[in-house]
């Protein structure tokens, strides 16, 4: 392959660049920072490498993920039914904004809290207010009896562990006899934020939480998005000779590697 000098032009600013530095987007040049916080964003500089060596950068103009969802509506536009307690889990979504097929919203999952549903089949006396749990299915409850005879009023699952529709429960070690309550069903999400945040997505977009077993579905709305700075991923390692001036733009030396005595220059 034939090679071709390049012509670096004539720089009026410099900058010592060294070390291991994150990926931070306010610029590291002054006369080009408004943010009055000192980035590493070297703005699409010339890189001078003084001692030969590997060095790591991202090349200027390098994206990140791009329009991510960086919060949901507060409280579910439909809450569902028959959902559980669970991390990380997958969403289809509906979206007015019109996209090509190449830039569909997708990825995004969610951490969602659902309530789950009990009902007293018979109230007992003797018992006290407590966490009761249960060895056998790993359900773990939070019970509150009234009135002076020690009658459980309410009781609330906050762990199902391997619980199935139908189970009843009889807190027995939290004292009292012949109380009983059954597990009628997974209920409606109250809480759902972002675990991984996908790409692609638009502020008023409607994702649909998707969990087998459901009944009705639970929907949120996008709130508002974000788009994300490059990562170590996007980088590009070079092997430079000394006094060598890196042949494309950078806006992000990560690591300097066993180069040395860089400058970036502008």
């Amino acid at each position: 392959m034939a090679q071709y000098p390049i012509t670096a032009g004539v720089f009026g600013k410099a900058l010592a660049v060294t070390g291991k530095a994150g990926i931070e987007s306010p610029s590291r040049w002054e006369f080009l920072n408004q943010s009055g916080i000192t980035g590493t964003n070297l703005n699409g500089s010339q890189i001078y490498v003084g001692s030969g060596g590997s060095v790591a950068v991202i090349l200027a103009d390098t994206i990140g993920a791009q329009d991510t969802v960086t919060g949901l509506s507060l409280d579910p536009i439909t809450a569902g039914k028959d959902y559980f307690t669970n991390f990380g889990v997958a969403t289809t979504v509906t979206s007015l904004v019109h996209k090509s097929p190449a830039n569909q919203p997708s990825g995004l999952t969610v951490d969602i809290t659902a309530e789950l549903v009990t009902n007293i089949d018979t109230p007992g006396t003797g018992y006290t207010t407590g966490s009761y749990s249960d060895i056998g299915t790993g359900l773990v409850a939070n019970v509150i009896v009234v009135g002076a005879t020690g009658a459980i009023g309410s009781v609330t699952v906050t762990d199902f562990g391997d619980a199935q529709i139908g189970d009843t429960f009889d807190p027995t070690t939290l004292g009292g006899t012949g109380g009983l309550f059954r597990l009628t069903s997974f209920g409606g999400v109250t809480k759902a934020v972002v675990a991984n945040a996908g790409t692609n997505y638009s502020v008023g977009d409607i994702i649909t939480i998707v969990q087998a077993g459901t009944t009705s579905d639970a929907t949120y709305s996008v709130a508002s998005t974000g788009s994300l700075l490059p990562t170590a991923i996007d980088q590009v390692v070079f092997e430079v000779l000394a006094g060598a001036i890196l042949p494309v733009a950078v806006d992000y030396v990560l690591n300097t590697g066993t180069a040395s005595n860089l400058i970036a220059l502008r």
